[in-house]
């Protein structure tokens, strides 16, 4: 060893003595003295040059280091001269003015060597004699995480994954396993010739992602990956806040101990209880209450839990009181052939119905699972019914007995018979009433001036009732007479005679008597008024015209 690189630096030496002008004189690399490569990915080496201004620009050659040859691993003019194990792997990266840096991709196992820059074919020996070492390595770097030790639920934090690399132009890819807002991503050059692949995950810490792992991977471009991962400590205010019983079984009467039960991992230091839907507060702060002589009826109870980071509160919780069936009821169906069907309901039961008990006069028939029983059109199958609902805690009998009466023809329910009896009862007894109240009202009512008609002579003109009349009505025919003597009104007793008339007179009697037999000293007078023209009763006056009157005596 010690042979060769003295060899070597006494052939540099004499190539700068017997060539002017040389390289050394003129131009200076810049380059690492070391880089590591993944096997199966690419790497780059990073180099500059510099050069007088009145130079052109080179053509840049990397070199494999070898005692005996030049073996060209690239040239940017000719790359027939490359070796064929590079030709077709490296190329330059300009990715800065003067850049002559190298990248090998696929790299292999044999890749593992010292390489040099130079320029032109003459120019072939860096001055300072240096190279750059590639190691090569099977395993990819493994990300690093960095992160809070400890968060808490709901306050968002920042969870950085980096990891080195060697190959700027194709870095690894880096992916998280928990999901969020998007990623930040970006490429950090280091120094001599090594990268870092950042990539910044904004988390919301959730409980339920504590003691998870959270996972960052590296995927490189030769398929292979590495990974990174962190348990995560998230704090939170209680969770899966549950009311709980100790008794297995509870009944009415019973006295029930109610504990509040929550998942924290910090310390609870203080409970509260609330009662009905309304979440009334009550005045105890322990993790268990009492509630004392439950019934089937009963309001629904809630807890709350608190520690350092907030509290959790539990649903409404109900006490499953077991209790026998209640309110039970028989509701009758009527068939279309005549028949009954009658359906034993309750309106709760706590556990579930267990079977029917049907009794006809208060003598068990049947016992089943199904709540209704089918009675056909027969007189045996008349009677009272009752219904009877079991379950594991008890029974209940029905409220009310259903009374059935079969005629061979359609099917009697005496109670509602007698229902409707009471009914048209009622409606008929209020008939009677309204008529009797109308009945006073027109009795009391005024009785009508004019009674009846009095019939018109056929020579007689068209009068006013102005005069007064009396008339005595019976059931016989009407006989006018007159009294021309007579300067008053006169009574007239009628007889069952034609009527007659005097045409001098003003004042008409008749009388509708049978026998001219006097007048009843139950008399009932009707005064009716009226002219002889067809002016106002006033205006008859001023010209001389006699009011008369018409008295008519009514006999009953």
């Amino acid at each position: 060893m010690m042979t060769r690189n003295f060899f070597t630096t006494i052939m540099r030496v004499l190539i700068l003595i017997l060539i002017p002008g040389t390289l050394g004189q003129r131009w200076s690399f810049s380059f690492p003295r070391r880089i590591q490569a993944l096997k199966g990915s690419c790497v780059e080496i990073p180099c500059s040059y510099t050069r007088p201004a009145s130079q052109r620009p080179p053509n840049v050659i990397w070199y494999l280091y070898n005692n005996i040859n030049y073996i060209r691993v690239f040239d940017s003019q000719d790359s027939r001269k490359v070796s064929a194990d590079y030709r077709s792997r490296t190329k330059l990266v300009l990715n800065a003015p003067n850049s002559c840096t190298l990248h090998i991709s696929n790299v292999r196992r044999e890749d593992e060597n010292d390489y040099y820059p130079g320029v032109d074919d003459e120019n072939v020996i860096d001055p300072n004699a240096r190279t750059v070492h590639i190691s090569v390595t099977d395993a990819p770097n493994i990300p690093n995480l960095l992160g809070p030790r400890e968060m808490a639920e709901g306050t968002p934090v920042i969870i950085k994954c980096s990891v080195e690399h060697t190959c700027g132009s194709n870095p690894p890819i880096l992916q998280w396993n928990k999901r969020g807002p998007p990623v930040k991503t970006e490429q950090k050059h280091l120094s001599e010739g090594r990268w870092e692949a950042i990539s910044e995950m904004t988390y919301s810490p959730t409980y339920e992602d504590d003691e998870t792992e959270i996972q960052c991977s590296a995927a490189y471009p030769n398929g292979q990956s590495s990974q990174q991962a962190a348990t995560l400590k998230i704090i939170y205010p209680p969770k899966n806040i549950t009311v709980l019983m100790r008794q297995q079984v509870i009944q009415e009467e019973d006295d029930v101990t109610l504990s509040c039960f929550s998942n924290s991992k910090l310390e609870i230091y203080s409970y509260e209880w609330f009662k009905g839907m309304e979440k009334i507060k009550l005045p105890v702060r322990d993790q268990e209450i009492t509630v004392r002589n439950v019934s089937w009826v009963t309001e629904p109870y809630s807890c709350s839990a608190w520690n350092s980071q907030g509290k959790g509160e539990s649903a409404l919780t109900l006490i499953p009181v077991q209790y026998a069936p209640k309110e039970v009821q028989i509701v009758k169906n009527e068939r279309p052939d005549g028949g009954i069907e009658l359906n034993c309901s309750f309106s709760s039961s706590r556990p579930n119905i267990t079977h029917f008990t049907w009794l006809k006069n208060d003598v068990p028939i049947t016992t089943q699972t199904k709540p209704f029983i089918t009675l056909e059109n027969a007189e045996e199958n008349s009677g009272e019914y009752q219904c009877i609902v079991h379950n594991k805690v008890g029974n209940s009998s029905s409220d009310n007995q259903v009374t059935i009466q079969f005629n061979g023809t359609m099917a009697i329910d005496l109670s509602m018979v007698l229902g409707g009896a009471a009914g048209v009862i009622a409606l008929i007894f209020i008939v009677i009433i309204i008529y009797c109240c109308i009945s006073t009202r027109k009795k009391k009512s005024p009785q009508p001036d004019t009674i009846g008609t009095i019939p018109s002579m056929a020579e007689a003109p068209p009068t006013k009732m102005d005069d007064h009349l009396y008339d005595t009505l019976t059931d016989g025919k009407y006989h006018l007479t007159s009294d021309s003597d007579s300067t008053s009104p006169l009574h007239a007793s009628s007889r069952k005679s034609k009527f007659l008339r005097k045409e001098d007179e003003d004042c008409h009697y008749y009388s509708a008597d049978d026998k001219g037999q006097e007048e009843p000293e139950d008399i009932e007078y009707a005064a009716i008024r009226f002219s002889q023209n067809d002016q106002p009763n006033e205006a008859s006056q001023q010209d001389g015209h006699t009011e008369h009157t018409v008295y008519a005596i009514l006999n009953n």
